[in-house]
């Protein structure tokens, strides 16, 4: 099977639809699809302030996980007021996208003085936040990023990619020349993909494979112009699947295990090009072994022409064309 996958990009005179036999119209069953999962990390802010004005960089603690407060900016400091506001964005440092609910959090215990002008100064605190979804309790301050500026939804953010910035601020004694704060940040990864190929196809998927707009065209091969065969090694972990999956926009709309029948965005101006760069994509992602199109090709008639002796190696395909010692034989379509 695996051999058959490998080859068949666009050379398959048989569609995988077929070559696995035929696909229960039923729905795919959903109970396997592992549940949400929440990943954290961790940074150290470091802040100096002098002259006026203030600096601030954030370190990220590695042993903490991937989901890490990052600077997203200039800082601003009000020295009448002694208020240092620090932009601050959700940088997803893992291989899934990172979604709501998504904060960043504190305690307010995690703040030290590094440098003050006086013998004992005592340690800048948090400014209490006042937005939808922020928590101020005993021990922590949350500050949420599971909406915009606007009061719209977060957007998931990719792997290597961050969030939009909000601002945290610290009230800090005017002594207080340097201080580092240990901020936390905390996203949720949602699966999409179960951990086994589904067993069956809903029917409406299995119709638009016979749709013209969703076929595409490669001289005289037909194959499905929205949608890809992926095969996982029995090695693959649910993160290696989810991942190889968002690497293409993937959503999951059947399958025949081993393989899982995958829908990648397509529109008509990349129809038939959408899915192959899906599958030089999928290619490349740890765990995947094998991506291939379903090829719609319709079937050809095939023929052996025999070799059984002088007079009676010609012989016509067609019978209204027959000639020769064996005319009788080509009538009838005698095989």
């Amino acid at each position: 099977m695996l051999a058959a996958l490998t080859v068949c990009v666009l050379s398959c005179s048989d569609s995988l639809t077929h070559f696995l036999g035929p696909r229960s119209p039923s729905a795919q069953d959903s109970s396997v699809i592992p549940a949400p999962m929440t990943k954290e990390g961790c940074a150290a802010v470091d802040v100096t302030i002098g002259g006026g004005k203030a600096m601030a960089k954030a370190t990220p603690i590695a042993s903490c996980g991937p989901i890490v407060p990052s600077i997203a900016g200039p800082i601003a400091y009000d020295a009448v007021h002694g208020i240092v506001t620090i932009p601050v964005a959700i940088m997803n440092g893992g291989r899934l996208k990172a979604q709501s609910p998504m904060s960043v959090f504190a305690n307010p215990d995690s703040v030290t003085v590094a440098s003050s002008a006086a013998p004992r100064a005592t340690r800048p605190t948090f400014v209490a936040p006042t937005n939808v979804g922020d928590e101020v309790t005993r021990g922590r301050i949350t500050w949420s990023f599971d909406h915009t500026t606007t009061n719209a939804p977060a957007p998931p953010i990719r792997p290597t990619m961050s969030s939009a910035a909000r601002t945290i601020s610290l009230s800090v004694p005017t002594n207080v020349t340097a201080f580092r704060a240990l901020v936390q940040a905390r996203a949720t990864i949602v699966f999409t993909v179960p951990l086994h190929a589904p067993s069956s196809t809903p029917s409406a998927v299995l119709r638009e494979d016979t749709s013209s707009e969703h076929i595409a065209h490669n001289g005289g091969a037909q194959y499905s112009a929205d949608k890809v065969f992926v095969l996982f090694a029995p090695s693959a972990t649910i993160e290696d699947r989810q991942a190889a999956i968002d690497a293409v926009d993937g959503t999951i709309v059947g399958g025949s295990p081993p393989l899982y029948y995958v829908r990648v965005p397509a529109a008509p101006a990349n129809a038939g090009t959408a899915v192959l760069n899906a599958i030089s994509v999928l290619q490349k992602q740890p765990g995947v072994s094998a991506a291939t199109i379903n090829n719609l090709t319709p079937p050809s008639p095939n023929y052996l022409r025999p070799k059984d002796g002088s007079g009676w190696t010609a012989w016509q395909v067609n019978p209204d064309s027959m000639s020769g010692k064996n005319w009788g034989p080509e009538e009838v379509a005698a095989p």
